[in-house]
C-alpha cells in the first residue's frame, strides 16, 4: 500500500475454519508490510491454535457463546472499538461479521470491505436480509467473493455491479513435510478427511461410501463439531471401529503433512466458497478425491482446463467405493498442481486485498 494504513479484521466466530484462516493470514500479510492491524473477533467459539505475526492485535468482543452477550454486549463493545481505533477501513468474514461491520462501519464513517465466503443460499434467513439490506443502502464500501461460483450465488440474487466486488482465491502457505511429526498419529496406509463435523462436509456420507470399498489402510478424520456424535454412531453401526480414526485436534501446521503423506484426500462436502483444506491439498500435491460441486470445481481446474483432483458426483457412493478401489490408478496430474499452487499463492492474495484496500482508503 502507499501509505501504512490501520485496519480492522473481523471474524464472527474464533473457531478452526476456513475463514478463520483466511483472516489470520491477510492480517499476518498486512503487518509484515508496516501496517496496524487489529483482528477481531466476535466471540470465542472454541479453542484453536493459529500462527499470529507478532505486530497483530487480538481482541475478543466476548469470551463466551451466551446468546445475551452476543445479542447486547458484542454491538455495545464493537461500536466503542470502532470510535476508539479510528480504523482506515474494516474487512469482515463472515456473514454475522458482514453485517455488524455494515451497521457500525456506517455509524462510524469508517468504509467496509465485505468477504464472502460461502454461496448464498446456506445463508441463514436473518443474514441474507440484513446482509441485501445494507448492500441495497450502500453501507458495504467494497464486496469480495472467495471464488467466481461464490459471486454468482450473490449476482443471480441481485447483487449487481453497482457496488465495487473482487473475487480474491484464499492462499495456502505450506511448511517443510516431517513424516515423524505425524506418526502418533498414523502408522499405516490412510486416506484423509478434514473439516468441521457439520452437514455441509457430507462426513456421513463418506462413511457409507467407504464401507463398500475394499480399501486396505484406514479413514483418519480430523475434525470436530455439531455432529461428532451422529458421526461417532454411524462408524459404528458400519462396524467401522478398526478401519475409521477419528481426531477431533490435530496441531495447524501439521495438516499439510498429514495430507502429502496420504494415499487420497478426500472431500465429499455439499457446497462451499473456496475450502482451505482442498488448497492445501493441491500445494502439497496429495491425491485428490472430491465432490464436483461448482467451487472444487473451480479449484481444482486450471485456466487451460487440466484437473489435478478426482471429481466425483454428490451422494454415488458405489462410485466413491470404486474409485477408492482403484486408487493406484488414479495419477496426480503435478503439471496442473504447479499452476495452481501460483494461483493460491500467499503473495497473490496480499496484493488483491492491497489494490481493494487502496481503493477504498483512498476514494473521494
Amino acid at each position: 500500500m502507499k501509505d501504512n494504513k490501520k485496519v480492522g479484521i473481523v471474524v464472527t466466530q474464533f473457531e478452526a475454519g476456513g475463514a478463520q484462516k483466511a483472516a489470520i493470514n491477510l492480517a499476518n500479510g498486512l503487518s509484515q508490510m508496516g501496517n496496524e492491524v487489529i483482528l477481531f473477533f466476535l466471540y470465542k467459539k472454541s479453542e484453536w491454535q493459529y500462527q499470529v505475526a507478532d505486530g497483530v492485535e487480538i481482541v475478543f468482543l466476548v469470551e463466551d457463546r451466551c446468546f445475551f452477550s452476543k445479542l447486547f454486549l458484542v454491538p455495545l463493545r464493537f461500536n466503542k472499538l470502532l470510535r476508539l481505533h479510528r480504523l482506515s477501513c474494516i474487512i469482515s468474514f463472515t456473514h454475522y461479521a458482514n453485517i455488524y461491520s455494515a451497521l457500525f462501519g456506517k455509524i462510524n464513517k469508517i468504509p467496509v470491505i465485505a468477504s464472502h465466503r460461502n454461496p448464498l443460499f446456506s445463508y441463514p434467513l436473518i443474514a441474507k436480509l440484513f446482509d441485501k439490506l445494507f448492500y441495497n443502502l450502500g453501507f458495504y464500501s467494497h464486496l469480495t467473493y472467495v471464488s467466481t461460483s461464490t459471486k454468482e450465488s450473490f449476482v443471480n440474487n441481485g447483487y449487481t455491479e453497482d457496488t465495487p466486488s473482487t473475487v480474491i482465491y484464499n492462499s495456502v502457505d505450506v511448511e517443510l513435510f516431517d513424516r515423524s511429526l505425524i506418526d502418533e498419529y498414523v502408522t499405516k496406509n490412510y486416506l484423509v478427511v478434514v473439516g468441521r463435523l457439520s452437514v455441509q462436509k457430507n462426513h456421513l456420507f463418506l462413511l457409507d461410501a467407504f464401507s463398500l470399498s475394499s480399501y486396505k489402510g484406514v479413514l483418519i478424520i480430523i475434525g470436530d463439531g455439531e455432529l461428532r456424535e451422529d458421526v461417532e454412531n454411524k462408524i459404528v453401526q458400519l462396524g467401522l471401529g478398526e478401519r475409521v480414526v477419528l481426531i477431533p485436534n490435530v496441531p495447524n501446521k501439521l495438516i499439510p503433512s498429514i495430507m502429502h503423506y496420504s494415499d487420497a484426500y478426500l472431500m465429499p462436502s455439499l457446497f462451499e466458497g473456496m475450502s482451505n483444506a482442498l488448497l492445501e491439498a493441491i500445494a502439497v500435491g496429495a491425491r485428490i478425491i472430491t465432490s464436483d460441486i461448482p467451487s472444487q470445481r473451480e479449484a481444482v481446474l486450471t485456466d487451460q482446463g487440466y484437473c489435478c483432483a478426482t471429481l466425483l458426483p454428490l451422494n454415488e457412493k458405489s462410485e466413491w467405493a470404486e474409485t477408492l478401489n482403484e486408487l493406484d490408478n488414479n495419477k496426480i496430474n503435478n503439471e496442473a498442481c504447479i499452476k495452481l499452487k501460483t494461483r493460491y499463492s500467499h503473495a497473490n492474495f496480499i496484493s488483491s486485498f492491497n489494490r481493494v484496500i487502496e481503493g477504498v482508503v483512498d476514494a473521494p
